[in-house]
């Protein structure tokens, strides 16, 4: 029945033809099903925003394929041996976007402007949800930042103390340096007038239907060869929230790659394994790459009367899980059994194998029993999550009714979820967290008695004293091998207290139309359109 949809889909696209204004140029195209709603870095917090922001602005540094920051605005950087004191010498060839907002339609780009784009986002009128990448910065007087211009080219920042993953928080896309008589004159509008020094350039946004980047002719960057960057004259984004529309776009070749799976499409593209259905080989290829990002089962611990108190019931719980087969039947073999902790193994790789939750219903058994159930007093759950996650919830369900736990799967709308989850209203979720940045720190924050819920991503209302007490000086620690101890100490804590079921760690998955070329993927899932090429397409 699916392949009959897909082929009358394919057959009706076909008839209604579409023009195409980029013809002969070289265009890169996808959906985003999510819609964008602001092009100002300020208020990159999703992914949809976060790539189309990445096209158009720059940072002083960014992060390699390694995640280790690299060379951007920035050509070099020192840090002093306080490890409170970063010195940034900028690039001397980076402009800013033609716009009429400039005397002269550009400008070059000024240390001034990096020390004014940091303060912007801790300035209370920007109200940017990115406030908090400027916590560990030193402040003035003023309460404006311990950053400052040294002439044109030279920037210094001070911490409050040592924080080795600052250099991760300059890359990310709230820190893009943007120029102030650009957000001067157009105000709350500079979201819908970007004006950056990235690659590429906004040509047109049609509100809910279609964003046009153009290629930036004063980018900065070069490739090996001294030919400029970016390769491709265009990005087109459309914004069909049907998924299956998504799919059939993919198809026909409107868009250029989908990143992740819909349950709607994933068995028609993607086999048991993982790997591309044959059917499409020719056509399409997979990229996969560790994904740093945690899909969980959460507790809601602020209730002091809830069953879920027990720290023995949450570890039967969590005992009871076979997550090797979620991946297998639920995910196309699509992920990594989250057993062994919920910080993702790409950034804790050397736990020891037998550390976790190995899927056991004897030792599931054992648990309850010291948690003081038996088979007349087992408690009646209620596990709240998204139409998105209601598979994965029934196959947890019938998990638990293998050791006597009725669960009554409890599916709310994303907004209602969102809002019940931060408000402690559910006590017991399923959620995810995508790191912010490539450190185990950002994980562990979660846990951090500091951070409960809403002013903070402790959702669990999770508190233990000697966490916190290790959680602070792993944030102050730089030493490698001693922030490597801390961070296992932090996860054997957690794996005891049992706070959260962690149920898998994600991967980047990928299906790339075989005319891409250079198309990076990264752990962080972050959309680098600079190298990208796109093969001629053979007419007949």
């Amino acid at each position: 029945m699916y392949r009959l949809i897909i082929a009358a889909m394919l057959a009706l696209a076909a008839c209604s033809g579409r023009s195409d204004r980029h013809a002969g140029k070289t265009v890169f195209s996808y959906n985003e099903p999510g819609l964008i709603s602001s092009l100002d870095p300020a208020f990159t917090r999703n992914t949809e925003n976060i790539w189309a922001v990445n096209q158009l602005f720059s940072t002083l540094v960014r992060l390699d394929s390694s995640m280790e920051a690299e060379p951007c605005l920035a050509q070099s950087w020192v840090i002093d041996s306080s490890d409170l004191r970063y010195t940034f010498t900028l690039r001397s060839d980076v402009w800013f976007h033609r716009n009429p907002c400039f005397p002269d339609s550009t400008r070059k780009l000024v240390a001034a402007d990096v020390v004014y784009s940091l303060n912007r986002l801790i300035d209370p009128s920007t109200a940017s949800p990115g406030s908090w990448v400027m916590d560990q910065v030193a402040r003035q007087a003023n309460g404006t930042l311990q950053c400052e211009a040294v002439g044109d080219s030279v920037v210094t920042v001070r911490l409050k103390e040592p924080f080795p993953a600052f250099m991760s928080l300059l890359a990310m896309q709230y820190c893009a340096i943007v120029p102030r008589e650009a957000v001067e004159a157009y105000g709350s509008d500079f979201g819908r007038n970007p004006v950056g020094t990235g690659p590429f350039t906004l040509f047109l946004w049609d509100q809910g239907n279609q964003l046009v980047l153009h290629k930036n002719p004063r980018y900065f960057e070069r490739d090996e060869r001294n030919q400029p960057l970016p390769y491709l004259d265009a990005v087109r984004i459309s914004f069909l929230q049907d998924r299956n529309a998504n799919f059939l776009g993919l198809l026909k070749g409107d868009f250029d790659f989908i990143s992740g799976l819909d349950a709607s499409y994933k068995d028609e593209i993607i086999t048991g394994n993982g790997q591309i259905n044959p059917k499409y080989s020719e056509t399409f290829t997979v990229q996969k790459t560790p994904y740093l990002k945690s899909d969980y089962l959460g507790f809601y611990l602020g209730d002091s009367a809830s069953a879920l108190q027990n720290q023995h019931l949450r570890r039967a719980l969590n005992l009871a899980i076979d997550r090797e087969s979620l991946i297998r039947f639920l995910r196309n073999g699509i992920g990594v059994s989250g057993a062994q902790g919920f910080v993702p193994s790409a950034l804790l790789s050397a736990r020891p194998f037998d550390r976790g939750y190995r899927y056991s219903l004897l030792e599931a058994n054992r648990e309850l029993k010291l948690a003081g159930y038996n088979k007349l007093n087992l408690p009646v759950l209620t596990l709240s999550t998204t139409a998105a996650g209601a598979d994965l919830c029934e196959f947890i369900q019938s998990e638990w009714q293998k050791i006597g736990i009725k669960t009554k799967v409890d599916i709310l709308p994303e907004a209602n979820h969102r809002e019940s989850v931060a408000n402690g209203k559910v006590s017991l979720f399923r959620k995810n967290w995508v790191a912010d940045y490539p450190d185990a720190q950002n994980f562990f924050s979660l846990f951090y008695s500091g951070n409960f819920t809403p002013n903070g991503p402790n959702y669990f209302h999770y508190r233990n004293p000697q966490f916190d007490q290790w959680y602070l000086k792993l944030n102050n620690t730089t030493d490698e091998a001693e922030r490597r101890a801390i961070a296992d100490k932090l996860d054997e804590i957690l794996l005891a207290d049992a706070p959260v079921i962690p149920l898998f760690y994600d991967e980047v998955v990928r299906v790339v139309n075989k005319k891409v070329v250079g198309l990076p993927i990264n752990a962080l899932n972050l959309l680098d359109l600079r190298r990208v090429k796109k093969l001629p397409v053979k007419r007949s």
